[in-house]
């Protein structure tokens, strides 16, 4: 990896210096050196953009444009491999900050499982985000499969008014139980395309809430001081959309995870209660790797001797 980033740094100044050598070597070209007074050094190491003329600006681009038209592929693979490591150090700090405000994510988040649950998965969601309810539907799906996963389900709207609406709907909702909230959301999720206000207090009631507390509650000050934290803790850790998932490890530390399907989280469960790295791809699953690519590579040989043949003959012909 870090000979990776090395690289795409390398080639990244090498590129900003040969744009730079280039405009100056432009700029001085046109006898435009700067005038030598007491202040020369100053006036010699600040040279801007702004320094230069629209024709000069202008025959920088072209020599740009040319170069990225020319070198494509390499043009590209820089620009794609900056992005990859941009990406990267994104997901690392947010796994550092994660990990050391795991008390702050808690603190205003639905709990859906077992506290005490061998695989904690932590998730930051907008209720009205559609990704968001395929993802509660396969948490309330892996909590049903194993007791060992536990889901901690952080709300806050980012996604606009209805998003504020629904937000407080959860909220509300777990105020009174975790679990029927949990029962709320399968049902909401199901129906959120059509689902007007009546016909979401009939849901309230049919998962068994207090249909007058939960009216209470959702315009409280104090569901809407969660809601207001949420969205600053979601700003505090840089939450690149929704939703983020993150997984405890064994050593207690974060890292971010795609969404998988119930199945998987069982079988993280099992990992992680066996003491193992859920970070990392099972052992067996590495061995199996190992054997399936030593056994490609005598057929790839093969391949080659095939391609080798294949030249021969049509050189023939």
């Amino acid at each position: 990896m870090k000979n990776q980033e090395n690289d795409s740094t390398m080639k990244i100044i090498i590129g900003v210096a040969v744009v730079a050598v280039v405009g100056i070597g432009i700029y001085l070209s046109k006898g435009n050196k700067p005038s030598e007074t007491k202040n020369d050094v100053a006036t010699k190491s600040s040279i801007t953009s702004s320094t230069f003329s629209a024709e000069q600006t202008k025959a920088i681009e072209d020599i740009v444009v040319k170069v990225a038209r020319e070198q494509t592929d390499v043009f590209m693979k820089a620009i794609n491999e900056g992005m990859q490591l941009q990406q990267e150090k994104a997901s690392r700090d947010l796994e550092k900050n994660a990990t050391q405000e795991v008390e702050g994510i808690k603190k205003n988040a639905i709990l859906w499982g077992d506290p005490k649950a061998a695989l904690q998965v932590y998730a930051m969601i907008d209720p009205m985000c559609p990704h968001c309810h395929d993802f509660m539907k396969t948490a309330i799906e892996a909590i049903d499969k194993s007791k060992d996963v536990a889901f901690t389900i952080v709300v806050a709207p980012i996604l606009g008014a209805n998003s504020v609406a629904v937000s407080k709907v959860m909220l509300a909702a777990a105020k009174q139980s975790a679990d029927k909230s949990k029962v709320l959301m399968g049902k909401f999720a199901d129906k959120v395309n059509d689902l007007t206000r009546d016909k979401l207090l009939e849901l309230i009631k049919d998962s068994g809430l207090d249909v007058a507390k939960f009216k209470t509650d959702e315009e409280s000050p104090a569901i809407q001081k969660q809601l207001e934290e949420n969205v600053a803790l979601f700003e505090k850790l840089k939450i690149p959309g929704v939703p983020t998932v993150l997984l405890k490890n064994k050593d207690g530390a974060l890292f971010a995870a795609p969404p998988v399907k119930a199945e998987v989280y069982a079988k993280l469960a099992v990992r992680i209660k066996a003491g193992e790295d859920i970070s990392k791809p099972p052992a067996n699953e590495a061995k199996e790797e190992a054997v399936a690519v030593k056994a490609a590579e005598p057929k790839k040989e093969e391949a080659k001797k095939e391609d080798k043949k294949d030249k021969k003959d049509s050189k023939k012909n």
